[in-house]
């Protein structure tokens, strides 16, 4: 991903650590050195950037208070976050996890965790129509209708401008401007 943004002419581009799996395949926490290097790197960004892969190992991995206390802190200063697929979903604080029976309509049967909470009121879910997950999004909305369900495709992107104004862009070409509050 890093020569994907070099002619973008970024003043620095770096990679976050990786998370090292436990026995149970759950990401373990960093150790006090790569926690410090991570805090410190994110002090340091002007922009800040979640792959895709396994939303619940990133949060993990985000769990230790003070690292996520980082993230949002530099969130909070007006630091540009993106992400992709599972770096899409961590951005809603009730994140959907993966995990769940998605042939019926029924947020009971949807498992989620707590995510971000970076775009509040809000429920991301990605792959969209692509992978088939109406489903288990309008049973989020329908268990907790004060949020709003957000389905990403393929192509496309949401972005979210002072909290509250939401743009979907993407192939093909649309345009779609909205309060999420």
């Amino acid at each position: 991903i890093l020569g994907e943004l070099a002619p973008h002419a970024p003043g620095e581009a770096s990679c976050g650590p990786h998370a090292t799996l436990d026995a149970q395949g759950k990401a373990a926490p960093l150790d006090a050195e790569r926690k410090r290097a991570a805090i410190d790197a994110l002090a340091r960004s002007t922009g800040v950037f979640f792959t895709g892969g396994d939303q619940a190992r990133i949060m993990d991995v985000l769990a230790d208070p003070e690292l996520l206390a980082a993230v949002v802190a530099r969130f909070a200063t007006g630091v540009v976050f993106g992400g992709t697929s599972a770096g899409a979903a961590v951005m809603s604080a009730r994140m959907i996890t993966g995990v769940g029976d998605f042939t019926v309509i029924d947020g009971d049967k949807v498992e989620v965790r707590p995510g971000l909470g970076l775009v509040e009121g809000v429920i991301v879910d990605q792959h969209f129509v692509k992978r088939q997950r109406q489903n288990r999004l309008f049973g989020l909305v329908l268990k907790h209708p004060a949020e709003r369900g957000v389905g990403i495709d393929e192509d496309t992107a949401l972005l979210v401008s002072g909290g509250r104004r939401a743009e979907v862009v993407g192939k093909p070409p649309l345009r779609l401007e909205r309060d999420v509050g």
